[in-house]
């Protein structure tokens, strides 16, 4: 059983940016400093990255979900030389442990990439893939229906207590018993749980959300734009991220028209028109030909950071709990 504590599909499920990378994010580089990760532990978590790719890649063709999949590959741009250098030296690791196929794109071939000046080259990570996230979400719904799994809207959790050996409810540990998790519509009992919550947790499990911090990430949408305008603009139709603290992501829409941008207009939610605003600021510095182009769409959507910028998945008390800044469009 699912439990959505509002309508399906909401928040950042269905609103993310919708670029699946394979791990390209792990132990980046902030402003020049780079995360502290140890080299197995990098190692584990490109290799569980790059599983994790394969897993959503096999799930959408066996189940045939149409969610316009498209494996273009992943330009990140370097925002300073320095960035650069440091994307230059976690090559190495990309391909070994996550067999990204990435390469270095120095500057003055930028433009193969996009065409904008704005960076100072980057890196092309071959193993990276993007699709609707909110097709890819109805398509996982499709799933769960063939195969009688209960999915409850409106079912917000209020508490999960541990069941012990005689039957009993507790707080604390499990015992191997079970779970009763009360929610707004009536008390389930369960073998095992999962939250996944992200950043959308709540009080239910105070000790998750502390370590959590919702950020909100933010995403217009252009109107159509000419052919010629569109087709130029990334020409092998990949997405882009950059190495910026303050990131931003985009790409082309599927259909080649419009131009999708997200990035953090604000650190929380906010009007949805000044974010466009802020939006096609960001935009227009990377492409000022898009200057004249009018904004139609403008939404957003909560992701979880960590303080250690990683994804994180433990089993705690005999609960699953998977969070972080890589599992920005759980629920």
């Amino acid at each position: 059983m699912v439990l959505e504590r509002g309508p399906l599909g909401i928040g950042a499920s269905t609103r993310n940016g919708g670029s699946v990378s394979g791990g390209v994010n792990i132990g980046k580089s902030f402003s020049g400093r780079a995360a502290e990760v140890a080299p197995e532990r990098a190692q584990a978590l490109l290799a569980d990255a790059a599983d994790a790719f394969s897993l959503i890649e096999r799930l959408i063709e066996d189940e045939k979900i149409d969610c316009f999949w498209q494996k273009n590959g992943r330009f990140v741009g370097a925002w300073t030389p320095k960035h650069y250098a440091y994307q230059a030296q976690r090559l190495a690791g990309l391909n070994n442990d996550a067999q990204s196929g990435a390469t270095m794109v120095p500057r003055e071939r930028q433009r193969d990439e996009i065409a904008s000046d704005y960076y100072y080259g980057g890196m092309v990570v071959e193993r990276s893939a993007s699709l609707h996230p909110a097709l890819y979400y109805k398509g996982l719904l499709d799933v769960c229906r063939r195969r009688d799994i209960a999915i409850c809207a409106e079912a917000s959790v209020e508490g999960i207590t541990a069941v012990n050996s005689h039957g009993s409810s507790h707080a604390g540990s499990n015992g191997g018993a079970g779970w009763r998790v009360a929610t707004s519509r009536g008390t389930v009992t369960a073998g095992d749980v999962v939250i996944a919550t992200n950043g959308y947790t709540g009080a239910v499990t105070p000790a998750l959300r502390r370590r959590v911090v919702p950020i909100a990430s933010h995403i217009i949408a252009t109107e159509e734009l000419p052919a010629d305008l569109a087709g130029s603009l990334i020409p092998k139709r990949r997405s882009i991220s950059d190495t910026k603290r303050v990131l931003c992501y985009y790409r082309l829409s599927p259909d080649g028209r419009r131009m999708v941008f997200g990035g953090r207009a604000r650190f929380t939610p906010a009007d949805p028109v000044l974010c466009a605003r802020v939006l096609h600021g960001y935009m227009t510095e990377r492409f000022p030909q898009l200057k004249g182009a009018r904004v139609t769409h403008s939404w957003t959507g909560n992701t979880a950071f960590t303080l250690d910028a990683l994804p994180h998945m433990a089993r705690r008390a005999g609960c699953i709990i998977a969070w972080g800044a890589m599992a920005a469009a759980s629920r």
